[in-house]
This record gives C-alpha cells, sequence and structure tokens, in this order.
C-alpha cells in the first residue's frame, strides 16, 4: 500500500491536541460548575452524567478522525504501469507582423486575422509541437517548439508590428531561421512543416535559397496569402492607437499594399506545400486536413503508472465510528454496548 498524499499525515497530531483540548474544556467545565452553581446540581450532575460513557463518546470520535485522515492521505494499492506514447509533428508558424500587415482588407487588419486563424487552428491540435517566428524586416523565434499550447496562444496574441526593429517584409530570412530551427533537432523527414502567414511582399534576396533548402530537407511550407490583390492603404497609429492617416511614400503617394500572389504559390509549389487566400475564402481548415496526412513521429514515451483508490475503505470506519459516538447516552443507569454506569 502506498498513499498520493503522504504529507497529509501531520494531521494526524490533530488527535492528541483534540484530546487534550477536549480533557481540558471538561475539567474547566465541571470546575466552573462546581464553583459558581447550586450545589444541588452538582450533586445531580454526579448522579445522572457517566464520565466513562462522556471519554467513550470521544474516542468513537477521535477514532473517527483518525480514519478520515488516513482517507486524505489517499491510500492506493495495486499498480498497473502503462507506457503511454505521445505522437505528433512539428509545426513551425511564420507570421509576418510588418507595418502592411496593418491593413484592413480582411477584418478586423490583415494581422489580427492572422492570429485569430492560427489560435484556432492550435485548438484543434493534439499532440503536436508549435513554434512561433515573427518577422518583418528581420525575424525572431516567438516561441520555441512546445507542446504547452497555451503559451504558443499568448505569444502569437502579444506579437505587434510596433515592436519590429526593421521594417519590411523579408520572407528569405524566416524560412532560413524556420529550417534551422526544424533541423537542428532530431525529427524525421515527412513530420515537419512550416506555416507562413503573409501578405508576400517580399523585397529580400535570401528567399529562393531558403525555399531550396526546404524543400531538399523535405519541409513542406503551407502559404497561407493574407490580404487583396487590387490593393489596400496601409493605415499608421500614433501611441495612443488613434489613426493619424494612411502611409506615403516620397513623392507623397498613398501606399497601396498587395498580396502577390504568384510569389506566395511558388514557394508552396517548390516544398510541396499547399497555397490558401484567406480573403479569397480560403481557410486553414485546409491546413488542419494537410497536417493529418503528414507522418506522426513518436516525441516522448512516459511509463504511467495506475494505482488502485481505497479510500474509501477508511471512510466507511470513520462513518459507523461517527454513528456510534451519536449513539452513545452519557447518562448514568443506561446501557450501551456493554458499557454501564
Amino acid at each position: 500500500m502506498r498513499f498520493a498524499v503522504g504529507e497529509y499525515a501531520f494531521l494526524f497530531l490533530l488527535v492528541p491536541f483534540l484530546a487534550l483540548v477536549y480533557w481540558s474544556a471538561r475539567r474547566r467545565t465541571v470546575a466552573r460548575l462546581r464553583k459558581l452553581a447550586d450545589p444541588r446540581l452538582g450533586d445531580w450532575l454526579a448522579r445522572h452524567v457517566s464520565d466513562r460513557k462522556a471519554i467513550l463518546k470521544a474516542a468513537f470520535v477521535f477514532a473517527a478522525v483518525v480514519f478520515i485522515v488516513a482517507a486524505l492521505m489517499q491510500p492506493q494499492v495495486g499498480g498497473r504501469s502503462t507506457l503511454v506514447k505521445r505522437e505528433g509533428i512539428d509545426l513551425m508558424f511564420a507570421l509576418d507582423v510588418s507595418k502592411s500587415m496593418e491593413a484592413k482588407d480582411i477584418r478586423p487588419s490583415r494581422l489580427k486575422r492572422a492570429q485569430l486563424e492560427l489560435q484556432a487552428l492550435i485548438e484543434e491540435l493534439h499532440g503536436d509541437r508549435v513554434g512561433v517566428i515573427s518577422f518583418a524586416g528581420v525575424s525572431f523565434l516567438q516561441c520555441p517548439m512546445t507542446t504547452d499550447y497555451a503559451a504558443a496562444k499568448m505569444f502569437l496574441k502579444a506579437v505587434s508590428s510596433d515592436e519590429m526593429p526593421v521594417q519590411g517584409t523579408a520572407i528569405g530570412p524566416a524560412l532560413t531561421l524556420a529550417h534551422k530551427l526544424l533541423t537542428e533537432g532530431e525529427t524525421p523527414s515527412g513530420s515537419r512543416m512550416v506555416v507562413l502567414l503573409t501578405d508576400g511582399e517580399d523585397h529580400g534576396e535570401e528567399l529562393d535559397k531558403a525555399v531550396a533548402a526546404l524543400s531538399e530537407a523535405r519541409i513542406p511550407v503551407f502559404v497561407v496569402g493574407i490580404g487583396s490583390m487590387s490593393g489596400e492603404p496601409i493605415p499608421e497609429y500614433d501611441k495612443g492607437g488613434a489613426m493619424l492617416g494612411y502611409h506615403k511614400a516620397k513623392d507623397g503617394q498613398t501606399v497601396m499594399s498587395r498580396l502577390d500572389e504568384s510569389r506566395l504559390k511558388r514557394i508552396s509549389e517548390k516544398t510541396g506545400g499547399r497555397y490558401v487566400n484567406l480573403q479569397a475564402g480560403g481557410s486553414l481548415t485546409e491546413l488542419h486536413d494537410f497536417v493529418k496526412k503528414l507522418q506522426k513521429q513518436e516525441f516522448e514515451s512516459s511509463l504511467y503508472t495506475q494505482y488502485d483508490e481505497k479510500f474509501a475503505w477508511l471512510l466507511w470506519p470513520a462513518f459507523v465510528f461517527l454513528l456510534f459516538a451519536s449513539f452513545v447516552d452519557e447518562r448514568r443507569g443506561s446501557r450501551w454496548l456493554g458499557v454501564r454506569s
């Protein structure tokens, strides 16, 4: 037998403590009655109240406390060991947080919609590991690979275009970082993928090399295009969140941010992934179906031992002792369980 909550053993100290409190209180009560009450009352109590039965009643209560404490410690017997395996894939989310993602051709904005879609996708995952990269002109690892989905969603919710030190949309470095993080472990090919969410306006030169490296490593890129090909102005805000106007070029013309769909489709095709356009009615449901087709890998195995709980065995005696205590008649001359006084 073992106890799952052995730290409750200190509660057994309650028994002698309660016994001491009970005995002291009883002695003080008797002394007070003898001092203050009519002598005839003391004589009546002596004739009609049995000390032996009062002590027996208290003993039943203390015995019940012992069994209740033992039950709180959760006694367990037996033990059946089961090997539990956790399987899944590695998903690295690369989220564009450049200023162009503040455009509102998709409500509430391109960035907010991407965050909401990813959070909803994470809710549907079971056992897969996820990581988060945010990028604009530079890339940062926001959340390393984890199965703690609450933490991943927290990091996703926290990303903002205001926190990026270099603006622009450099997809290449983001994919290079994703490739590095996915290949530095022991995850087998076919169990890894990148999910890229962007409007596709890449202004860097590293993209082709990153795509080739991902293709060689057999890491598909599922690309989610966010925005419209007709274009949308990029709003600008002050520190308080109030809109100041739209981003303008050096010549004073309002800059229109357009979805570069052809570039994004090439990324997905060359890596064996898939492309969806959120504005055109696409959704991450397709991504969920794509994930199901990938080969699951075993992340970890743990030996889980299940015991039979036996606390009820101790609660029944506690109940019986309390029941006995309720039936003890402290009056002299009565008989109960062979005790007479």
